[in-house]
């Protein structure tokens, strides 16, 4: 057997739920390469839990219910640039609906509102 067909056997399973709990609110993929269930090829760890069909551990991740997958069959992901990391944010807050348009034109209004005050008070201290 080979490293590839160990890890799918399940031959790495010595990793307690402890050992994954590391990676909560990390990016994973899959070690084949292969998407997830929702075409997505990097998913953000929402927490840990037990299989219920194999009782091995397994991420469920955020912005996809109560989807779960086997955590000896995902692999971390290198950590990303800045910019990276703000659109894969963004575009999980979208897809669990914790940002909605709503809130954006709110977040820009009160972004726009902070700064103007800001510029006014730094105005304010240089004509005084």
């Amino acid at each position: 057997m080979n490293k590839q067909e160990d890890i799918e056997s399940g031959k790495n399973l010595g990793l307690k739920l402890k050992d994954y709990i590391k990676n909560k609110k990390r990016f994973v993929s899959r070690i084949s390469g292969e998407p997830f269930k929702n075409g997505e090829k990097s998913l953000m760890v929402k927490w840990i839990i037990r299989s219920p069909e194999t009782g091995d551990p397994a991420y469920t991740f955020i912005g996809t219910g109560k989807y779960s997958f086997p955590c000896h069959l995902c692999k971390v992901d290198e950590p990303q640039s800045n910019e990276e990391f703000i659109e894969n944010m963004v575009k999980v807050l979208e897809e669990d609906n914790r940002l909605t348009k709503a809130n954006k034109v709110l977040s820009i209004i009160s972004i726009t509102y902070i700064l103007s005050v800001l510029l006014a008070l730094l105005i304010w201290f240089l004509i005084y």
